[in-house]
């Protein structure tokens, strides 16, 4: 996170981009092109056979144009970038994936894959490339659980709740310096924030606070989900009596386990929050 992010005088990023593509991801998308295809081949005489052929095969297949349409490797080079950076979000995505599945004979696609999925992680785009193709990491009703629940606690000034939430987004979507371990530990910091809550113990850790509630009977939570958050919880515990897994104990935590925690986390505290309410039990101000 740059120094202005941090000092707040400029907003830091904080979702992933589905139905938008900032100037940065195009830019880097561009880049991509730019240097394993169009850039590098315009100084070698050898590949201009290639790049041309290239350019007949968007033209027909892609652009749907006619092949005397095609002008010099220059001049459509220009015209390519200046379309590209007028594109709607999706037909960048659209072109970029055609253009991967019909690279010239120069290029390293295996390389390419590898710097688009990079640069797609590190400028929060919710789409990775894979088997060929553009798939999404996550959907609308994943992020619209997590701006669900951020929005219901902040409605029940549950103040603590709130907070793990904020830092655990936060941290996983810091495009210079993402955290996702702690990120994790955020998410899961949040349903254990509010478990407390609605158990009335807040010396309890998560895994003690839902054996109160399936006691008492405070709300009637699913076994399967106690069970699994139970288990959750002992993954990502630094207790003495916590399970360290390997899942904290990696060197490099994938995005995506970050993710899949923050979203699993956002949908419980939705759960817990509607079971609550059902059951009467008074949140706000908590």
């Amino acid at each position: 996170m740059s120094f202005s992010e941090r000092m707040g005088f400029t907003k830091a990023k904080t979702s992933m981009q589905i139905k938008s593509m900032d100037m940065d991801l195009r830019n880097s998308l561009w880049n991509i092109l730019y240097g394993h295809v169009l850039g590098i081949s315009l100084n070698l005489d050898s590949r201009n056979n290639m790049l041309r052929n290239f350019f007949i095969v968007c033209y027909v297949r892609f652009f749907k144009k006619t092949l005397d349409e095609v002008g010099s490797l220059s001049s459509e080079v220009d015209k390519l970038k200046e379309d590209f950076f007028n594109w709607e979000f999706h037909k960048v995505y659209s072109f970029i994936e055609f253009s991967v599945n019909h690279l010239p004979n120069y290029v390293d696609k295996n390389l390419v894959i590898k710097n688009l999925n990079h640069v797609l992680e590190v400028e929060k785009s919710g789409y990775r490339f894979l088997n060929d193709i553009f798939i999404p990491v996550t959907d609308n009703t994943s992020l619209d659980s997590i701006d669900s629940a951020i929005s219901k606690v902040d409605e029940f000034k549950l103040s603590g709740v709130h907070a793990h939430l904020k830092h655990a987004l936060g941290k996983f979507s810091d495009r210079k310096n993402p955290d996702y371990r702690n990120s994790i530990k955020e998410s899961i910091s949040a349903v254990e924030s509010l478990v407390k809550i609605i158990a009335k113990s807040s010396e309890a850790s998560l895994g003690e606070a839902l054996k109160i509630i399936e006691k008492d009977k405070t709300v009637e939570i699913n076994p399967a989900l106690k069970v699994g958050f139970d288990k959750i919880y002992g993954y990502t515990s630094s207790g003495k009596e916590g399970i360290r897994h390997s899942m904290l104990e990696a060197k490099n935590i994938p995005s995506e386990d970050a993710l899949f925690m923050l979203v699993s986390c956002s949908a419980f505290v939705n759960y817990l929050i509607s079971k609550a309410i059902k059951s009467n039990i008074p949140l706000s101000g908590a």
